[in-house]
C-alpha cells in the first residue's frame, strides 16, 4: 500500500487530497502550523532538510506531493525561499529516502508572456513573475535523481468551492452574487483551467502509473474561455442577469492555453467542463 507525504497538506490541494485519498492509501503530511487532520501531520518548514528527512524515514513514505508554495505573496524574498529553497530541502530528502515517486505542484506560469497557444511543454521558460520564476527554479531542483520516478506538472489556473476571494473565479462569482454589473480588468481574454476535481484525480492517475524517470507536464482542462463568458455563466447558474463591462486592461497575454497532449497521450483527460465546474463551485 502506498505511504504519501503530502507537503503543504493544510492548504487548499493538499487538504481536499487527503481527504480523496482517505481509504486508497496511507497519508502523512507536513505544515508549517499545528492543524486538525484525520491522518498524522508534522508540523515543520520544508526547508528544514534534517526535519524533512526525519519524516520521510520514520513514516516509510513512498510516495511524495510536494505541494508546499506560496502563490500570491508580496514577499518575493519569501515566496524565493520556501518555493525554491523548499523545494531544493524535499527533492535531497526525497533522493536519499527510500520513496520512489515525486509528485511536484509547478505551474504555466513558468512559461511568461507566450506566443504559441496552446503553449507545450518544449516552449521556453521565461516567467515575469516572482511566482513563475521560483517555479522555474524549484523544477532545477528536481533534477538528478537516478532510478526515481519524479513528475513536474505545470499547472493552469485553478478552481473549485471553498478557495479565496482572492483568485480569479471565485473574485468572478463574488462579483455576480453582489451586483448586476460585474466590472472585469479585461473580460475578453481568454484562460483554461482545471476544477480542483480534475486534479485530485489526475495526482491519483499518477500515484499508481509507472512514471518516467523524470518528466514535466502541463495540467489543463484542454481549452480555453473568456472571463466575460465565466461571468455570464456563473450568471445563469444563479438565475440573474448580470451586465459585464471590461476596464480594457491590457494583459501580458490574450490568451493562454497549456496543450495538455502529453498527459492525455498517458491515459488521462480532464472530465469536468466549465459549466459543470462553475456550477460546483456555486450550488
Amino acid at each position: 500500500m502506498h505511504k504519501v507525504l503530502i507537503t503543504g497538506c493544510n492548504g487548499y490541494i493538499g487538504s481536499r487530497l487527503a481527504s480523496f485519498l482517505k481509504g486508497k492509501c496511507e497519508v502523512v503530511g507536513i505544515a508549517r502550523q499545528k492543524t486538525d487532520a484525520s491522518f498524522p501531520v508534522h508540523v515543520g518548514d520544508v526547508r528544514d532538510r534534517a526535519f524533512v528527512s526525519s519524516v520521510m524515514k520514520e513514516e516509510g513514505v513512498t510516495d511524495v506531493f510536494h505541494l508546499a508554495a506560496l502563490l500570491k505573496n508580496s514577499d518575493a524574498e519569501e515566496t524565493w525561499d520556501v518555493n525554491v529553497l523548499g523545494t531544493a530541502s524535499v527533492a535531497d530528502a526525497f533522493a536519499r529516502s527510500d520513496a520512489q515517486k515525486i509528485i511536484f505542484s509547478s505551474s504555466g506560469k513558468v512559461y511568461g508572456k507566450v506566443d504559441a497557444v496552446p503553449t507545450p511543454e518544449t516552449y521556453p521558460l521565461n516567467a515575469t513573475s516572482p511566482y513563475g520564476r521560483s517555479k522555474i527554479e524549484a523544477e532545477k531542483a528536481l533534477r538528478g535523481m537516478e532510478g526515481k520516478q519524479t513528475v513536474i506538472l505545470r499547472q493552469t489556473y485553478l478552481y473549485g468551492r471553498g478557495m479565496k476571494q482572492e483568485f480569479l473565479v471565485p473574485t468572478i462569482i463574488n462579483h455576480v452574487k453582489t451586483s448586476s454589473v460585474v466590472m472585469l480588468r479585461n473580460a475578453d481574454v481568454k484562460r483554461d483551467f482545471i476544477h480542483v476535481d480534475d486534479l485530485l484525480q489526475l495526482y491519483y492517475f499518477i500515484l499508481r502509473k509507472k512514471m518516467p524517470q523524470r518528466d514535466v507536464y502541463n495540467v489543463s482542462y484542454g481549452s480555453s474561455i473568456s472571463l466575460r463568458e465565466l461571468a455570464m455563466m456563473a450568471g445563469k447558474i444563479l438565475n440573474k442577469n448580470v451586465e459585464v463591462k471590461s476596464l480594457r486592461i491590457r494583459e501580458e497575454n490574450e490568451e493562454e492555453l497549456l496543450d495538455a497532449t502529453k498527459i492525455r497521450k498517458l491515459g488521462w483527460a480532464a472530465t469536468v467542463n466549465y459549466e459543470e465546474g462553475m456550477r460546483r463551485c456555486i450550488v
